[in-house]
């Protein structure tokens, strides 16, 4: 048989002070003010830091997000660009007019108006170039002089500086897409 529950000391302690507590504050109302001036912000604080602490977090995750997807999204482009690219150096109808080039006396400074070989080059990348929105190209042989280009002032020029780096992956072979960088020549009455 089990005995009869009965309130402890402390239990009854705690009761009492909570119902005496009550009493003190219901007898002076002057206090509530003060405890919702202590409360209120206090709370608010807490609550504050909750909501901006999940709000920052949503944010982060959807702009990580964000950034993976548009990383992927661009190495995807330059895939296809550099696969684009690839495939029009390797055009049958190409060969015979980069031979010709090629074989053109190169020690002479370039003529003033290109020669029918950079124009039958340049027609024949033309369509493939504007469909892929290619902006120009160069024709290098291993000495790094351009023999062949979209600007006519720059045929003839030996290895230029802001082209090392391309002109040293691409001679070894490698299709890639360079990053933008200022134009050699000028582009437009602002240059």
């Amino acid at each position: 048989m089990h005995p009869d529950a009965h309130i402890t000391w402390a239990s009854r302690s705690i009761s009492t002070t909570v119902t005496r507590t009550g009493l003190y504050l219901q007898k002076r109302l002057w206090i509530w003010p003060i405890v919702a001036v202590i409360v209120l912000p206090t709370i608010g604080y807490f609550m504050g830091n909750a909501v901006e602490s999940t709000i920052k977090g949503n944010v982060s995750s959807g702009m990580q997000t964000l950034v993976d997807l548009e990383a992927e999204m661009l190495t995807k482009w330059f895939s296809v660009q550099e696969s684009a690219a690839e495939a029009l150096a390797n055009d049958a109808t190409l060969p015979r007019t980069v031979y010709q080039l090629f074989q053109t006396d190169q020690s002479a400074s370039p003529p003033a108006s290109p020669g029918d070989s950079h124009k039958e080059l340049a027609a024949e990348l033309g369509p493939a170039m504007s469909a892929h929105d290619f902006d120009s190209y160069l024709l290098i042989d291993k000495s790094k002089r351009i023999v062949s280009a979209t600007h006519a002032a720059l045929v003839g020029e030996p290895g230029i500086l802001e082209y090392e780096p391309f002109i040293d992956r691409a001679l070894t072979g490698e299709a890639f897409l360079s990053p933008p960088f200022p134009s050699v020549v000028m582009m437009d009455a602002d240059g």
